[in-house]
């Protein structure tokens, strides 16, 4: 008569083990992704976030000083006085981490841009333009106080020339 082994069906302990090592690896490294991932999608939104402000501040400089009738540049060279061609005085200045718009007719204050670190005017010498600069700086991850800072600089021409 031959004998007739039954083999029970089932995983051994060693078996076991390698899988559930394997599987948390997987498990861990899918982790660490979405983690990187999130991270990653958070820095490029305030990126992002912040270039839309940078240049919404931009656009609001340029076009109250394409309206100047005359200027002056104080001292330090953190604000801009424009007198406009509607008769408005207006001042362009840096307030602590603001830059604000403020109209001397209304007494009224637009805050153009936050989170700046600095702002300088100058008058170009024998042209109609200014040059004008500003540092950004945003902290973009609360938990490590990682910032990214964006420095803008550009040239306004003046549309209405004065002396």
């Amino acid at each position: 008569m031959n004998k007739v082994y039954a083999r029970e069906s089932g995983f051994t302990l060693i078996e076991l083990l390698i899988t559930i090592v394997i599987s948390s690896f997987i498990v861990f490294s899918i982790g660490m992704i979405l983690i990187q991932t999130q991270l990653s999608w958070q820095k490029g939104r305030g990126t992002i976030n912040q270039d839309a402000d940078s240049r919404y501040c931009r656009l609001m400089i340029e076009r109250e000083l394409r309206k100047a009738t005359s200027v002056y540049v104080g001292t330090p060279a953190s604000a801009i006085r424009v007198w406009t061609i509607y008769g408005d005085t207006e001042t362009i200045r840096q307030n602590g981490t603001n830059i604000e718009l403020y109209s001397v007719a209304t007494g009224s204050t637009l805050i153009l841009l936050q989170d700046v670190v600095t702002l300088q005017f100058v008058l170009m010498p024998g042209s109609d333009c200014a040059q004008v600069n500003f540092t950004q700086r945003k902290v973009t991850d609360m938990s490590s106080g990682g910032a990214v800072s964006l420095n803008t600089s550009f040239v306004v021409q003046f549309r209405n020339k004065f002396t």
